[in-house]
């Protein structure tokens, strides 16, 4: 019995003996396994040598364009922190062009629509539309670009025989159409003529009002109806317009002859005073059918002419409407107690301040006013 115990006991010793070589063992390994972790040195990952730099100088302009294409970058991304890399890394955009959208972002601060970047030199709507792929603008930045077109400088230039017109060069935030002249004055606008040099919107407004009160102008020596054109203007208008052959008929002039009259001397005879009288009496005559050579020509006797009422003055409403000074002046008191006429009917107002001028004066003037 006790020889039984002693073999079982060995038994068990043996087995605890192997089991605590196998614990050592695991424990070793552990033990090494762990060390072995520790002694492990990890390296980033570098995707570009200038990783860093891109992030530190993003909010420099000038050392965008130093950035590197090869940094990795996440589309679409906002135009206002892009650098030249992130730029140039889209296949298209160049790095002149990128520099320019640098340069124009240092400029104005921000860019406030992808649009804007047409401003730029070189950049054009297919451009701008790439761009518009991969980049964008902050809700919070964002502003509506609007396109500003300035128009472009042009001259006018006249032909005359004698004289060489001087050119009148217009830029307006307005794109107005430049006119072609030489122009038929009877389809030429209020628009085209003020682009002529020495025409203004009242000149050009005098203008349009005689053709309109005569259908149509049939010969351009009519506009010296117009108060305020000369002979010296006339010949420059004539350089930008015309009279088309179809409408043009020769403005008629009323000539007559002064007979011609001799005086006797008071020394003179009777037979040498009845001699003058039947040379006299033979000249007016002859007046009646043909002209003399020693007749004097007659002005045109003056006639009504279009006249705007907000602009001229006393002296030149007198003058076009062929009524005395006070009446002209009744007219420019009017206007200015009611600071301008909005209608040529108001003149009928001035029979409140004097009787004669009533509905009658109105209807001898109311076809040459205008406002």
């Amino acid at each position: 019995m006790d020889k039984g115990k002693a073999a079982i006991v060995k038994v068990i010793s043996v087995i605890a003996a192997g089991a605590l070589a196998a614990a050592g063992s695991v424990m070793f390994y552990l033990k090494n396994a762990e060390q072995s972790e520790k002694n492990i040195v990890t390296h980033p990952i570098v995707t570009s040598s200038h990783d860093s730099s891109d992030k530190a100088d993003s909010s420099s302009a000038s050392d965008e364009s130093e950035v590197s294409a090869d940094s990795k970058a996440v589309y679409p991304m906002d135009i206002n922190r892009a650098t030249a890399a992130d730029l140039t890394a889209v296949k298209g955009i160049g790095g002149v062009t990128a520099g320019n959208i640098i340069d124009y972002r240092a400029k104005n601060g921000k860019i406030h629509d992808i649009a804007e970047l047409s401003e730029i030199d070189g950049i054009g709507e297919e451009i701008c539309a790439l761009i518009a792929e991969y980049f964008y603008v902050d809700e919070a930045d964002f502003v509506k670009f609007t396109t500003t077109t300035t128009a472009k400088t042009t001259q006018k230039t006249k032909k005359t025989a004698t004289t060489t017109a001087k050119v009148k060069t217009t830029t307006t935030a307005v794109t107005t159409k430049a006119a072609s002249f030489p122009i038929d004055i009877n389809k030429v606008t209020k628009d085209e003529l003020i682009q002529i040099d020495g025409v203004g919107e009242g000149m050009a407004g005098k203008i349009l009002a005689l053709r309109e009160s005569k259908g149509k102008i049939t010969d351009m020596e009519q506009l010296l109806e117009v108060y305020g054109i000369g002979e010296d203007r006339l010949i420059m208008l004539e350089g930008f317009l015309y009279v088309s052959e179809s409408d043009y008929s020769k403005a008629s002039t009323t000539t007559t002859t002064a007979a011609t009259t001799t005086t006797a001397a008071p020394t003179q005879t009777k037979a040498t005073q009845k001699t003058a009288k039947q040379t006299a009496t033979a000249t007016k005559a002859t007046s009646k059918t043909t002209t003399a050579s020693s007749a004097e020509i007659v002005p045109e006797p003056k006639q009504k002419r279009q006249v705007n009422i907000n602009e001229a003055d006393a002296d030149e409403i007198a003058d076009a409407l062929l009524i005395d000074k006070k009446a002209a002046e009744m007219i420019v008191m009017l206007r200015e107690k009611i600071h301008g006429y909005s209608n040529i009917l108001e003149v009928l107002y001035l029979e409140e301040f004097d009787k004669q001028y009533d509905t009658a004066f109105y209807n001898s003037i109311k076809d040459y006013i205008y406002i």
